[in-house]
């Protein structure tokens, strides 16, 4: 439930944040403060951070997807998105992760299965659709006629594909390694997508003039919502196994929301409320379609 609370207020911390530095220099600043703190935890734990041989092409590409690619993707996408509507999309990542392992024949098909995503799905759509008119109207491109909020919020649908990828080809590897120690030796190969998007703003960013706030919400996703976070959930998986606890994970969304309205006063319309009722219930049929079928494997979490 830590765990959930940290990653609840995480979507309100990255809005905060984008007041004063761009989504693609938070995105490498961020990589790098975790990086150091998932080290320190190995060094902690005693986890050896040396590379095996044969896995090292594996474990670094399950980095560039799971936490390069998909960073870029989900931080570019919030900063168009709102903290409640992208806490929502990147909730349907179990649902992708559903999908990837039954076409890679991880897991078998179930037709309860697909039907809690197509539900899912629905629900997605129609948090996306039923945005603010006024905004969209406010910030509509005269071109193409997407807003950068529509856009947003596909770029953290995308984000959500790219996560659930990842975590379908980590999963041979979850079963040889810790799963903090995966984390942490995977992190490198994200630099390959993180360098190209994030190098020049990071090092144009004036860190000097940034506020309190600002610094105290870089931190908070860098180390709270990052690193100790995973760390907290891993605790989570060893306690009592990778299907109960990501159960809790279907929490986030609604605390984002609450969260959202508390400090932002960014509140979600009817039918927005209606379509995370929908997501929720969409997810919750396919986890628990997972949780009779599948054997209890660890997963990597969105951020």
């Amino acid at each position: 439930m830590t765990t959930v609370l940290l990653w609840g207020f995480n979507f309100v911390a990255i809005k905060l944040l984008f007041l004063q530095l761009s989504p693609s220099a938070a995105a490498l600043s961020r990589f790098i403060i975790m990086y150091i703190c998932l080290v320190v935890l190995c060094k902690a734990r005693g986890l050896s951070l040396r590379y095996p041989r044969k896995d090292t092409p594996k474990i670094l590409f399950q980095g560039f997807l799971a936490m390069g690619l998909y960073m870029v993707l989900f931080l570019g996408g919030m900063g168009g998105s709102t903290a409640a509507e992208g806490a929502i999309i990147l909730g349907t990542g179990p649902i992708f992760t559903l999908l990837f392992a039954v076409a890679v024949g991880q897991e078998r098909f179930q037709v309860p299965a697909i039907i809690g995503s197509i539900i899912a799905f629905g629900g997605v759509a129609l948090v996306v659709l039923s945005a603010s008119p006024a905004h969209a109207a406010a910030s509509s491109q005269p071109m193409t006629g997407l807003t950068p909020r529509l856009v947003g919020n596909l770029m953290v649908f995308c984000s959500a594909a790219i996560w659930a990828w990842g975590t379908v080809l980590g999963r041979s590897l979850v079963t040889r390694y810790d799963p903090l120690q995966l984390l942490t030796l995977s992190m490198p190969g994200a630099l390959a997508a993180l360098i190209p998007y994030g190098f020049f703003p990071m090092m144009h960013t004036d860190w000097a003039h940034l506020s309190v706030r600002t610094w105290a919400m870089l931190f908070y996703v860098s180390i709270l919502a990052g690193a100790v976070g995973f760390a907290l959930f891993y605790g989570g998986v060893k306690a009592i196994g990778a299907s109960n606890t990501m159960v809790y994970q279907y929490f986030v969304a609604p605390l984002a929301a609450i969260f959202a309205w508390l400090t932002l006063g960014s509140a979600l319309g009817p039918w927005q409320l209606v379509g995370l009722g929908i997501v929720l219930c969409g997810v919750a049929i396919c986890n628990r379609t997972r949780t009779k079928t599948a054997a209890p494997q660890p997963e990597i979490p969105p951020e």
